[in-house]
Formats: C-alpha cells, structure tokens, sequence
C-alpha cells in the first residue's frame, strides 16, 4: 500500500464522518510539504483531537522548510514518489486517494501555492534581513511551484 494510502486509511477509519474535510486537509498539508521542502516528515507529525465526540485531524504542526542541497530521505507520497528528491506531480496523479476531484484537487492546490508564495512577504513584515530571506530561498522549490500552476490552470473548471 502507498503511504499517502495508509495516512487517507487512518483518516478514514479515525474520522468516521468528517473524513471528506481532513482527506481534503491532508492533501493540501502534502503539497506545501513539497512546496516549502519539509523533510521532516513523519507520522508523529500528524495527529488527531477529539471534536464533539469524533477523532479530526489536528492543526498543522512540525513544518520546517530544508534548503536545497541539505535535503533528506523523507515519507513517501505514494510509491511513485523519490522520498529524497520530492516531486509533487505524484500527488496530483493520486488525488482520488484524497476521494478528491480534479476541480476540488486544484482549488487546495491553488490555496495552498498562493499562501506558500508569500512567503517572502510574510517574512519581511517580521522583519527577517534580507541575507536571510535568501537564504531560504532554496527550500521554496520553483519547479514545484510551476508544477502545481500548471496543474490548476490546466484543470480550472474540470470536474
């Protein structure tokens, strides 16, 4: 079984119910994890809370961005994936995994590049130098970046 399978099967069986919003979450928490080169990433960064008398997934935690060049090994996408070069156009094949339509896949994937683009915005209104700003710039990988443009203008209105 593929390890984006086995996190949507926990997500299933822990969820029950609101599994649709937390399967639509993760998607999105997987994409920014290659968008912002998160390589430590692990199933204790991914937990659950009790909400009125069901399991949801938690609030984001444990997302740190890895400079190109210092990248590591990490989870897998599914089995297409090479865990130490990240690519996400393997997330977007597998989006039914996520029981998610070609429509619903591109409007998260198009949340989450327009949150993660500001980054250097973000970082500046917090008063980051500049030498530093560009020094993380490499973790924020271009290339993914166009892939998952590419992957929602090409599929804006689909279904």
């Amino acid at each position: 079984m593929a390890e984006g399978g086995i996190c949507t099967d926990t997500i299933n069986q822990v969820t029950l119910s609101a599994s649709a919003g937390d399967l639509r979450e993760m998607f999105g928490r997987v994409a920014s994890t290659v968008l912002v080169g998160n390589v430590d990433d692990h199933w204790k960064n991914h937990g659950f809370l009790r909400v009125d008398g069901t399991w949801r997934l938690s609030p984001l935690f444990d997302v740190n961005p890895t400079r190109s060049g210092s990248r590591v090994s990490s989870r897998r996408i599914n089995e297409r994936d090479d865990a130490s070069n990240r690519d996400a156009r393997p997330l977007f094949e597998g989006r039914d995994t996520y029981r998610l339509t070609m429509h619903d896949a591109a409007d998260v994937l198009s949340r989450v590049t327009r949150a993660v683009s500001s980054w250097r915005q973000i970082a500046q209104k917090h008063n980051i130098r500049n030498e530093e700003i560009e020094y993380m710039a490499s973790a924020f990988s271009e290339i993914q970046f166009e892939y998952a443009i590419r992957y929602v203008d090409e599929r804006a209105g689909s279904g």
